[in-house]
């Protein structure tokens, strides 16, 4: 009611602040009513298709999309966000760069590889090298890569993800060290890279456990992940007598 009190631009933030918040609270259903009409009234009232406004709404009803699957629709309002933002704010600037990320992931969960590496090859340059930010576009990109079956670069970008969290440790959530860890373990068993690969499994399960608990879902995927090595490479090991692996936990 007290969005309705209010006229133009500033009624349509209200239902955009709205949505956000019935969001937060899992009502999903009327937050999605909220952000269709802080978006439809940002495009038809002066803002326009153009306007920041209109973009960060699309961005924020993408959200909400791309967490219930809806990647396709997540990947319209993305791209519509990214390229205003682009436009008004540049290539390089944080918000332009978090929604092309964002962008990417909806692609890749479309499997439309080519196009999300497309978009990160373009946003990586912009990137503070060391930024979790930046660590995080390479593991997307790397996935990408993997998917195509282009597993020498994407092995590549996986060590760069893993690498920088690893060197920034202190400034992000120690988990994310391992869940590259474990990333990196599973490129390197594609890979081939059989001692490394293990000696990375262990370093993301040890890892993830001690942060998230051994409940968590990405210790337990870790570890089947793991599991699924081991038996990969026991059956390399009887083939062509390779040394013996340590035991398993």
């Amino acid at each position: 009611r007290s969005c309705r009190k209010l006229r133009g631009r500033d009624r349509f933030t209200c239902f955009n602040n709205l949505a956000l918040a019935l969001d937060s609270l899992d009502h999903h259903v009327e937050a999605e009513v909220y952000f269709r009409k802080a978006h439809v009234g940002m495009v038809k009232g002066h803002d326009g298709h153009d306007s920041l406004g209109t973009a960060n709404v699309a961005a924020n009803w993408a959200r909400q999309l791309q967490r219930h699957n809806r990647h396709a629709e997540a990947a319209a309002l993305y791209h519509s966000a990214f390229t205003t933002r682009r436009a008004a704010l540049g290539v390089a600037h944080p918000e332009t760069l978090e929604v092309q990320a964002s962008w990417a992931a909806s692609l890749l969960s479309l499997n439309r590889l080519a196009e999300a590496e497309e978009v990160l090859q373009e946003a990586l340059p912009h990137h503070h090298q060391l930024s979790a930010a930046a660590a995080q576009a390479h593991s997307t990109l790397g996935q990408a890569l993997r998917l195509q079956g282009k597993l020498s670069e994407a092995l590549e970008h996986f060590r760069f993800a893993y690498q920088i969290f690893s060197d920034q440790r202190g400034n992000h959530a120690e988990s994310n060290v391992f869940a590259a860890a474990s990333n990196l373990a599973s490129m390197l068993h594609d890979a081939k890279r059989w001692e490394e690969a293990e000696q990375m499994f262990r370093v993301a399960i040890d890892g993830l456990e001690q942060t998230l608990g051994k409940q968590h879902a990405n210790s337990q995927a870790a570890r089947v992940n793991y599991e699924s090595f081991l038996k990969d490479m026991a059956a390399v090991q009887r083939r062509e007598q390779l040394p013996t692996a340590s035991a398993k936990k």
